[in-house]
Parts: structure tokens; sequence; C-alpha cells
């Protein structure tokens, strides 16, 4: 071989490694657009999934490039240096698997979409080895031990004075959308822990999203029995869903079961097998159809199938088999040393059309009576949320998930029901839980609302009322105003279903709304200022001037949501503070400029106008709330009191001089403040044709502070109430508001709490 051809050989080879990857690279991704998408019940039903259909083909194409590369540069190389040896092919096979494993471990720990992973007996678990996971923002941060447990630091074997409570179920136990050390599993260890003398307890979470009573059994027989529990608690939510494929008839059969025992723990295998199943469904007519018909059950109602439905789905878990798995795990008890606890988990009934699409009460009928046949504990959990306010202790628009104060609920709940029935031997006894205050009762055909008396446009509002409640008579409303100084107390009211009506705005609005029974947003009165970064004039006189900077601004406020916008780019650090830290901060140096809205903005302007400067500045909106329950139940009411609120903000735009005065009395703000933040609203300013209305501003607002609160996939839609139906003429009980100075000013007040 002539020098030439030697020193071109490298060269033709790298280019045919290039062309054979292209070769295999641009097939995938077309094929990839054109496979059937992947569709199973349970979380991997994610399309962003690496193991979805489409990613999964383009992941094994490209872990087949390394391969390819690996053995086609390490047989050349390796020839070149050892010469033709009959072992090295295969070693050179073996490395190229092992870079191409080992590319896709690498490639997956960076762009986890996903905390599930296929299994072969459990159709999914958790991965394990997860470090304060976050997926997306509607998950707490996840930590897993080896085993894909949640918050379990512990070896299988348990010490000898230990005492082990191991907690079953599926995304609600788990503790999806919150943070570990708030999921009620930790909590219950909490407060156990202190309880129990002489032991070690500790509460090991076994639960994962989309978990049947089938896998229940799987888990404790492959890896919770393991760990010794003394106690096995369990509960729900899913057994009724609907599938193509009962959970139980998905299994592998034997011998493959065991040889996929073994190869599923490779990432290559999987990602590889799924590409052949996804191509197999594409190319095969009757896996098309099979595929439509498993299409009809996409947002089915579960166990209550309709026709089309039922022709091609099956609940996951039969109501027979759900029972019988329920036995087989008290049984297993007797067998194995454990007491089993049964959670009759908590439903979020203020979601009316959600519990009607996923909960079967005949499941749960069916294990209050077999606890009631077999003797093993329950713990009311449900029962026990129906007496507190409905929403107010699950995730916004989750019908399973608990909040915070739900999973505390929960773990105090078992906690007491493990006393009481003597589950656990030497716990002192502990309290129930106690029952909430009975909710304060309005007499009939009376309404609160709520707004904060620091807050221009909606004090001005209050200051009417209390000023005018002629105005109440005739429109026929007897209406008590409730005023607040803190956006805090105020969502606690609105929590607590006192209020038939309140002002709001902004990332508070969604937290109202959410937590409030069924209250929904209805319409805007307007402007309420501004929200701007401020900045020192010494150290900005544009946004682009804060690249770099540092950046006061009240962390999860919908000030911090704009400057999550305008701050791109700009490299600033942010600075959490409370806002009455902000001016201080900012005119001593200690931060360069400071995000924060009226009237605060209007005040730190006012008070430095030639050390400070707005660099960035947009209006933000006001937001008038109604209790869906009230005013479905009393439309004309409701229709009433919207055009009382317009009225009374007209009124208050025909004498701006002693409204702002007046709610300059009851805020603190200096008048001069008031007036410039009520100058920016249009109704109060006297703009022609102003009032009440949903204006696209608004509506937007409230989207973005959604997403901004409850991650990208947040549904802010949900947040507002079908539009209005002001009944004809519900408005003209009220009269016209009277000419500035005219007679008719009272002195007196609605009454005020």
């Amino acid at each position: 071989m002539t020098p030439l051809r030697q020193r071109l050989r490298p060269l033709l080879l790298g280019l045919a490694v290039l062309a054979v990857d292209a070769a295999v690279l641009l097939p995938a991704l077309a094929w990839s657009r054109s496979v059937i998408p992947g569709w199973k019940k349970g979380p991997l039903i994610d399309p962003a999934a690496p193991y979805s259909p489409e990613n999964a083909i383009v992941l094994a194409a490209v872990a087949a490039c390394i391969a390819l590369d690996v053995y086609a540069l390490g047989l050349f190389f390796g020839q070149r240096r050892l010469g033709r040896r009959a072992w090295l092919p295969v070693v050179v096979l073996a490395l190229a698997l092992v870079a191409a494993e080992g590319s896709l471990r690498a490639w997956l720990a960076v762009d986890m979409v996903t905390y599930f992973r296929p299994h072969p007996t459990l159709h999914w678990q958790v991965r394990p080895h997860l470090h304060d996971f976050q997926e997306g923002g509607d998950t707490g941060k996840i930590t897993t031990n080896g085993d894909g447990m949640r918050e379990v630091d512990v070896p299988r074997r348990k010490g000898a004075d230990e005492l082990r409570v191991l907690v079953l179920g599926d995304s609600s136990n788990f503790g999806h959308g919150v943070d570990g050390d708030e999921v009620w599993s930790s909590v219950l260890e909490e407060l156990l822990a202190p309880r129990l003398v002489g032991r070690e307890l500790q509460v090991l979470n076994g639960a994962c999203p989309g978990w049947t009573t089938y896998q229940a059994l799987v888990f404790l027989d492959e890896i919770g029995l393991a760990y010794q529990p003394d106690v096995v608690i369990a509960g729900f939510n899913n057994d009724p869903g609907p599938d193509y494929l009962g959970d139980a008839e998905r299994l592998t059969p034997e011998p493959l079961r065991t040889i996929n025992g073994v190869l599923w723990r490779s990432e290559l295998y999987l990602l590889a097998r799924e590409a052949v199943l996804a191509s197999v469904r594409r190319l095969r007519p009757v896996a098309y159809q099979h595929y439509q018909a498993r299409e009809a059950g996409r947002s089915p109602t579960y166990g209550k199938l309709a026709e089309q439905e039922a022709e091609a789905l099956v609940p996951r878990v039969s109501q027979d088999a759900f029972v019988a798995n329920l036995r087989a795990l008290h049984a297993l008890g007797a067998q194995r040393g454990y007491r089993f606890v049964w959670v009759d988990m908590p439903i979020n009934r203020s979601e009316p059309d959600l519990v009607e699409r996923y909960v079967n009460p005949d499941y749960r009928q069916a294990a209050q009576a077999l606890a009631e046949e077999l003797g093993f504990p329950v713990v009311q959990a449900d029962a026990a949320f129906q007496q507190r306010p409905p929403g107010r202790l699950h995730l916004p628009r989750h019908v399973f998930h608990p909040d915070p104060r739900g999973h505390r609920l929960l773990a105090e709940l078992a906690a007491h029901t493990l006393a009481a029935e003597g589950v656990i031997e030497g716990l002192e006894p502990m309290k129930p839980p106690p029952a909430p205050p009975p909710r304060e009762q309005l007499a009939p055909g009376r309404l609160r609302l709520g707004c904060s008396s620091l807050t221009p446009v909606h004090a001005h509002v209050a200051v009417v009322l209390r000023e005018h409640p002629e105005l109440l008579e005739q429109a026929g409303l007897a209406l008590e105003l409730e005023l607040f100084d803190s956006g805090k107390a105020q969502g606690q009211a609105v929590a607590e279903g006192r209020l038939q009506a309140f002002f709001t705005c902004g990332v508070p609005a969604v937290h109202m709304l959410a937590g409030g029974p069924g209250a929904r947003a209805v319409t805007s009165p307007g402007e309420l200022g501004r929200i701007a970064v401020v900045a020192r004039r010494q150290a900005a006189a544009t946004l682009t001037d804060l690249a770099g900077a540092r950046v006061g601004l009240v962390e999860g406020s919908t000030p911090a949501m704009d400057w999550a916008s305008w701050g791109l780019g700009l490299g600033a650090t942010v600075v959490d503070l409370k806002t009455e830290e902000l001016e201080p901060a900012l005119r001593e140096g200690r931060i360069d400029a400071a995000v924060s809205w009226d009237p605060w903005v209007e005040q730190w302007l006012q008070a430095a106008p030639d050390e400070l400067v707005v660099v960035a500045e947009r209006p933000f909106w006001s937001l008038l709330a109604l209790d869906s329950g009230w005013a479905g139940a009393e439309p004309e009411q409701a229709s009433a009191l919207l055009a009382l609120i317009e009225r009374a903000l007209e009124l208050a735009a025909a004498d701006r001089a002693h409204y702002d005065q007046a709610v300059a009395e009851l805020s603190g703000w200096p008048v001069a403040v008031v007036r410039a933040v009520a100058d920016r609203n249009h109704i109060l300013a006297g703009q022609a044709g102003a009032g009440l209305e949903r204006g696209p501003q608004a509506v937007e607002e409230l989207m973005r502070a959604a997403r901004f609160a409850h991650g990208p996939q947040a549904d802010g839609a949900t947040l507002w109430a079908p539009e209005p139906r002001v009944s004809p003429g519900s408005g003209d009980r009220i009269p016209a508001p009277p000419e500035a100075g005219a007679p008719g000013r009272s002195s007196g007040s609605a009454s005020r709490r």
C-alpha cells in the first residue's frame, strides 16, 4: 500500500462513518414523525419522555450511531496496532455497546424530562437515585433511593429496635406537587417518632404516581417486604381507570419476564425495544386499528365507560380484582408479620367536573365493606376533608392531590388512627385533629364583599359604599363590607368561604381563586396603577443598564412575574426582600433597582424624584371575583352587585378631590399618591364610556399569573367564571351619582368588620 493510501485511509474511514451516521439518523428522524404515538395509561403518557415512541426512535438511532462509530474506529485502529486477532471484533463490539449505553445514561441524566422509567413487572416506577429532581413547575423536588422510593435513605434490613411503616399508593401518597418533607409520610414520621418510647420509627414512602393495588402487591413482593415493614398503609385512586388492557394482563409471559428483568436495566435495550415496537405498530394495519380503539379512552370517566369506550377499554383493575388485592394485602400481613391499614383517600369536591370524571364511589364502598368484614383499620381521610371548606386542602384543579396543608391533615389523621386502633404497640394515645370551627353563616339574602383598605380603586369603592348606604338599599342588596390590611388575611377569609365577592389582582388572585371554594373572577374594574422597575439614577437610565445589577423584589409576587420577562438576558442578581424593605435598600445603594407596584412605586418616586427613575413599567389590573355557588343561586343579586360597584366608581370619579382624601385617610397613603394612582384607572379618570369589563389585558394577566404560580401547564382560563349574564334592568335600581358637592352624601356606613 502506498504511503498516500495509508494516509488517506483514516480520512476515508471518517467520511464513511459520517455517511453511515447520516444514513441512520436522517431516516430515523423522518420515521419518528410518522409512527403512531404511544398511549399508555399512567405517567409514561408524557410525549416528552425519552421512552415515548417518537423520542425512542431518535435516541435509539443516536445510540446505534455511537455503537457503529466506536466499533468501526476501534476495529480499524485495533487491527493496525494488534493485527488481525480472532477475539478483537468481540471485544470491540462489547466496548461499542458499553459506549452506547454510557452515552444514553449520560444524556438522560442531563435531559431527564420525566422522573419515571419503564419496569418489566410494575410497568413503570420512579427513577432511582434522583436528587432534588423537579419536573417542570408542577411537582415538588424529588429525591429517591436505589429502589425509586421517595425520601428513603435507610438500608433494606432494619435494626433490632427499629419499627417501620411502609406507605403504598399513587401520586397522592407519593406527594405530587409538594416537596419531600411536606409529603404526609414524612410528616407522619415527624408526628409519631417522639411518641414511640424505646424504638426508632421510620416511615418509608413506597408510592408511585399512577399505580394501582395490582402494582402494590407486585412492589411488596419484589421490593417492599425486603424493608421488613411492621405496618403497611395503602390508599389508591387509579384502579377504576380505563385502559386497553388490565394491569395484570399487560405482563410479559415467562420466561421472557425473567429475561426482561435483566435486560430492562439497560437504557439501550429499553429504547431499542420501544423503537422496534413503534415501527411494528406503524407497519401493521391491525396494530393501527387497536390504537384507534384505545384512543376512545383518552378522556373517559373512571369505571363508568360510555358505550363506545366500553367496547375497547376495561378498568385497569376490576372491582372484583380490587377487592381481591385488598384481601391479599391483608392476608400477606398475617403471613409476613405486618398490620395492614387502608386509607379512604380524600377527594377535592370543589371540582365537581373532575369528581364526576375520575371518582368511582363503588370501589370506595367496596373497600369500606371489606374493612368491616376483615377488621383492618381505615383512615377516614375523605370524611375528615369533607368537614373542611372544599378546595382548601388540595392543589388547584386537582381532584386527588393534597397540598401541603392537606398532607399534614392526612398525616394527623393517620397518626390518630394508628394510635386509636392499637396498630403500633407502645404508641402514646393521640388526640384526633381538631374539627374546623363551623363556617360563619350569613343571614339569608345577605352578602359580604371583601377588599383591601390599602389599595386605591378598591378603597374608593369601600369609601363610597360606607358614605352612601342608600345605594345598597336602592340596589336591593344587604351587603356587609369587610376591609383587609393584608393579602394574607383576605386570602384566609376567601379560603374559609366568608366572602361572596372580593377584589384581587395578579398572582394573589391565582392563590385566592385556587384556595377559595368555587370562587371565580367575573370582571375587572380597570387599572390599579403600574408595576415598574425603579432604579437609582446613578445606576441605570434604561432597562439594559441593569445588566449584572442587583435587583430587589418580593419572590413569588406579580412584580416578580414581570421581572422574569424584563430581566431575561440581563444576568442581574435577584435580591428577595419584603415590600417595605425595597425602598430603603434602593436609596441606601444595597440594590440597584427594585421591582414593585403602585401605590408603593408612586410613593417612592414622589419622595425622591431626583434619585429614582422608572426604567420599565406596565399597568396591572383589578379583578372582581364572586363565589360561584352564591352567584349561581342569586343571579339577580350578582348582577346588582356589579352595577353597584360600577356606580360607586362613577360616584368617586365625580368628586375625586373628596374621595381621594377619604381614601388617603383610610389607607394612610399621601393624598397625592392616591390621586396619581387613581388617575391611572379609566373609570376614576372619568373616561367616556368606561365601566366594568372583562378586557383582554385583565384576562391575559390572570393567565400569565397562573402559569407563573403553578407552571407552564397551568390553565388560567379555569379561574374565570363564564361570562356573566346581567339581568335586564338590574342596575336601573341604582340612581345616577349626585353631582359633586350635591346633598345626599351621608355620614353613615355599610357594616364594616
